[in-house]
C-alpha cells in the first residue's frame, strides 16, 4: 500500500523539479544588475566618504 503512494509522488515531484528548471530563463549580467539595483545594491565607488570628518562630531566639520 505505501508504494502506491509513494510511486506517484515521487513522479510528481520529479516532474515539478523539471518544470521548475526550465521556466527559470538565464538572465543576462546587465539583467542581473537592474535586478540588484532595485534591490538597493550599489557599487563601493558609487559610496561618497568625507574623509576629513572628525570621529567626535559625526562627521561635521565646526569652525
Amino acid at each position: 500500500m505505501r508504494v502506491n503512494v509513494f510511486i506517484p509522488l515521487g513522479v510528481g515531484v520529479l516532474l515539478a523539479a523539471i518544470l521548475m528548471n526550465f521556466s527559470y530563463g538565464s538572465l543576462s549580467d546587465k539583467e542581473i544588475e537592474i535586478e540588484a539595483r532595485k534591490l538597493g545594491m550599489i557599487y563601493p565607488e558609487e559610496i561618497k566618504v568625507n574623509i576629513n570628518s572628525n570621529e567626535n562630531n559625526g562627521g561635521e566639520i565646526n569652525d
